[in-house]
């Protein structure tokens, strides 16, 4: 709750920290493109990526690898900023939740 209590931010302060915000909307979007397009071929993609970790970025798999940290090391090598990019691992023994 310690959140609440500080004081207001004031705009030349916020921007700083955002950046320019034309960018930003266009990361964010760019974003949601990538998630949407990730979610509809994750059938194919669990097909051609069994149980490995894909890095998803600008509506393809730019990097796969059997662990989650030679999978960003890769991406770094190759230059895509980690928060940027959709990475998940394609589990193919998907377990039944019953809440």
């Amino acid at each position: 709750m310690a959140a609440l209590n500080r004081p207001a931010m004031d705009c030349a302060t916020f921007l700083k920290i955002i950046g320019d915000p034309k960018r930003l909307d266009a990361e964010l979007q760019q974003f949601r493109k990538d998630t949407e397009l990730f979610s509809s071929r994750r059938n194919s993609l669990l097909k051609k990526y069994p149980k490995r970790w894909v890095a998803f970025y600008h509506g393809r798999v730019r990097a796969d690898s059997a662990t989650l940290d030679s999978l960003l090391a890769e991406t770094d090598r190759i230059g895509i900023p980690r928060g940027h990019i959709v990475v998940q691992f394609m589990e193919t023994d998907l377990r039944t939740m019953i809440l």
